[in-house]
């Protein structure tokens, strides 16, 4: 494949947020007073540790797509916020607890009203890590415009099976994706940190209207790997607290103390 051109036009950043938090158990009456990206992770919302990593970015707009129930608490957090960006909200208009969207179709509301066009950075709103998210900006660029994925190297080998697995080769590049392997080829899970090419953000629309698992984006992304994926290992300083398990762990984690000391946002 010849070399991509990178778009000129500014990198924007989408966090999905949009999910009503089942996996923690949530029940409707709770999520409306309590979104899970603003879950209190050792004394602050879960989701400020991703936007203090994203002041040190060259990302001049951030978008929160999110639902109705969600949607007055995220606009007063956005309104609390100390930061120089431009940050506001997405709502999806018809999505309840027991009918999502998914994943992929909140990106695409997301895309659409946002009018992205450019490159797109994608994130969770329940993931805490130290990783420099600029660096991933920087793999993108360095890589032609190419998509890029952080990956997480994940020890437990009997948990590979519920992940989505991408194989990574000594440039970094990704060689094959496995949703849910049997037998895994790698332990390097995908977490839903990406940043998509101008071209992926184009190819997103065709994807969804095939049948595609409706509460992960990672089929889309598995599906790029001819176009040229990349990775990049963020170390082991991430943790999901989107379930109880991980939640619990991360209010006594060391380096997420160490974070919360230099919170400023």
């Amino acid at each position: 494949m010849g070399s991509m051109i990178p778009s000129r036009k500014p990198i924007k950043c989408v966090i999905l947020a949009a999910g009503y938090g089942k996996r923690l158990g949530k029940t409707e009456e709770v999520w409306k007073y309590l979104p899970k990206g603003l879950v209190k992770v050792q004394g602050h919302p879960a989701l400020s540790y991703t936007l203090q990593n994203l002041e040190n970015t060259e990302i001049p707009e951030v978008i929160i797509a999110t639902n109705r129930l969600s949607e007055p608490l995220y606009r007063r957090y956005i309104d609390s916020l100390r930061t120089m960006k431009d940050y506001h909200l997405i709502t999806e208009k018809f999505s309840t607890p027991d009918e999502v969207l998914g994943v992929g179709e909140t990106l695409k509301v997301a895309i659409d009203e946002g009018e992205i066009e450019g490159s797109l950075l994608v994130l969770p709103c329940d993931n805490i890590f130290a990783y420099s998210l600029q660096d991933l900006i920087d793999s993108h660029r360095k890589k032609g415009g190419r998509d890029v994925v952080a990956v997480y190297r994940l020890e437990d080998i009997k948990a590979l099976s519920r992940y989505a697995i991408f194989e990574l080769s000594e440039t970094n590049r990704i060689v094959s994706y496995e949703n849910r392997p049997k037998m895994p080829l790698s332990n390097f899970i995908f977490i839903l940190h990406v940043i998509l090419s101008e071209d992926s953000v184009k190819a997103l629309p065709d994807f969804l209207s095939n049948p595609h698992e409706k509460e992960y984006l990672r089929d889309f992304i598995g599906s790029r790997i001819p176009y040229g994926l990349y990775g990049i290992d963020v170390g082991e300083k991430w943790i999901d607290i989107g379930m109880p398990k991980g939640l619990r762990e991360a209010q006594k984690l060391e380096w997420i103390t160490e974070l919360s000391k230099s919170l400023r946002i």
